[in-house]
């Protein structure tokens, strides 16, 4: 029992590790976009910010609300 519980330990870790990275990407996705945007701007940059914040709470909810570092 305590080999099994040891094993999906370390499938979470390693999941929580994807997650993270995973998270960093899209962060760094964002922020690229962003900075493109910024060169090229169509709408008031509050709107933008009001967009990103939107997909961050909308990937909050799907992580339900827990942030996994």
């Amino acid at each position: 029992m305590e080999a099994l519980k040891a094993k999906h330990e370390d499938e979470l870790n390693q999941l929580n590790q994807e997650n993270h990275q995973l998270r960093n990407e899209v962060t760094e996705l964002i922020e690229t976009l962003d900075q493109l945007i910024k060169m090229h701007p169509k709408e008031p940059e509050e709107d933008r910010k009001e967009d990103l914040m939107e997909y961050l709470d909308e990937d909050a909810e799907l992580t339900d609300g827990r942030i996994i570092d």
